[in-house]
């Protein structure tokens, strides 16, 4: 474990000095490199519970002027990456088919059409074999994401009955109350399905219906508007991470805790996110929370998020930081000892310096955390450069300090 902790903490800060780490003072990720997918016009993006299959579409490129904006009228193509291969998959569907939707045991896809009439049925990811259904799209009311229940349901608005049907094409037509309406299915014991259930009446009533699976057998059970909002909450999927917007750039950072009292900020030792990529990017989250893909200049990359200790990311990160301020004040040296050589070794003064070195540096964001304590003037007047300073720029315990001759020496806090 600790081989592979100081691994990720080469990885990371000699890539981006640290800026591919997130998390608070008690766990830590790091994003890995990016592993590119596809490149093209892709949309719909899916994945399985299991994390093994990333499903999407994608559209072909066959004029210049498409690569401007989205286009529906070009062919659109479904695709899956299967992550154990590291192999995308172009399946053979049946044309007219606008719609692929993963289940929940992570085997198996239902696809259909616009149209009821359109082929439709569930696609085996595995062997690429179709079984056949005629249900209507417009009747559905769960599409089988969940791992505990793969299989999709369908009501007709007014019917008191309503289908599951299976991924081996069987289903089950099972009797409800009056002017119930089905929603999504809860976890339940061995041998029964459990659903959510809303009835139409004055107020509204909500319930949960359990299905027997070997007869169909109904048992319908009345529950309070506050319990049937608080079974919606307790299930689904425990997503670790998520996604922000800053402007032009989309980022990854912890999950938010849900508390009922806010707390103070407490102080990070490490970044509380990391740059994932452009603000466009429609990240999505892997169901084991252990990648991210998402879209990045026009490609579908995957980056894996590995754990890495807390202790250790804080001792990383700011190793890494350290390494950046050293970096810094080392080209802005540079770019003022440039500077000097085409002003005779003249350096600037204090007044409006950066605007006068940012033609000789290439990042002119490293000039922002320079601090310049020299007064300029012509270098042949200084009588030790080696030990003259230009300026610092802080790190973490310390500073990066700059001297006159061009060399760095870190210099820790007393």
């Amino acid at each position: 474990m600790k081989r592979g902790v100081l691994l990720l903490g080469v990885l990371f800060s000699a890539s981006s000095y640290g800026q591919d780490l997130f998390g608070n003072n008690k766990e830590a990720y790091v994003l890995m490199p990016a592993e590119t997918i596809s490149s093209g016009m892709v949309e719909a993006i899916d994945i399985s519970m299991n994390g093994r299959y990333v499903i999407f579409q994608q559209r072909s490129i066959p004029k210049p002027e498409d690569i401007l904006g989205y286009n529906p009228s070009l062919p659109a193509e479904w695709n899956i990456y299967d992550r154990t291969t590291k192999k995308v998959i172009h399946p053979k569907l049946p044309a007219g088919i606008v719609g692929l939707t993963v289940l929940g045991d992570s085997r198996h896809a239902f696809v259909f059409g616009r149209e009821d009439t359109d082929p439709q049925g569930f696609y085996d990811l595995q062997t690429g074999t179709i079984t056949a259904t005629h249900l209507k799209t417009e009747d559905f009311t769960y599409s089988g994401d969940e791992a505990f229940a793969p299989f999709v349901v369908t009501q007709h608005r007014g019917d008191k009955t309503f289908i599951i049907t299976r991924p081996d094409g069987a289903s089950m037509t099972v009797e409800l109350p009056a002017k119930t309406r089905v929603l999504q299915p809860m976890q339940a014991p061995n041998g029964t399905l459990r659903f959510h259930t809303m009835r139409q009446a004055d107020p509204t009533e909500f319930g949960t219906l359990t299905v027997r699976i070997a007869d169909g057998q109904t048992t319908y059970e009345k529950v309070t508007r506050d319990a049937y909002l608080q079974s919606l909450n307790s299930g689904g999927q425990d997503w670790k991470f998520m996604s922000e917007r800053d402007s032009s750039l989309s980022f990854v950072k912890l999950m938010a805790e849900q508390t009922d009292k806010p707390k103070a900020k407490e102080k990070q030792d490490i970044p509380e996110k990391a740059r994932l990529g452009l603000s466009d990017a429609h990240e999505r989250f892997s169901p084991d929370n252990s990648y991210v893909v998402y879209l990045d200049a026009g490609a579908l990359l995957l980056r894996e998020i590995k754990p890495i200790d807390a202790a250790e990311a804080k001792k990383l990160f700011a190793a890494a930081m350290k390494k950046k301020a050293l970096m810094d004040a080392k080209q802005t040296a540079l770019a003022m000892m440039m500077y000097a050589a085409d002003m005779d070794d003249v350096m600037p003064g204090q007044e409006g310096w950066d605007s006068k070195v940012m033609p000789y540096i290439k990042d002119s964001d490293v000039l922002k955390n320079f601090t310049y304590t020299f007064n300029g003037g012509n270098l042949a007047n200084v009588s030790d450069p080696a030990s003259t300073q230009l300026g610092y720029v802080m790190g973490p315990g310390g500073r990066a300090v700059a001297y006159v001759d061009g060399h760095v020496k870190w210099i820790p806090n007393p």
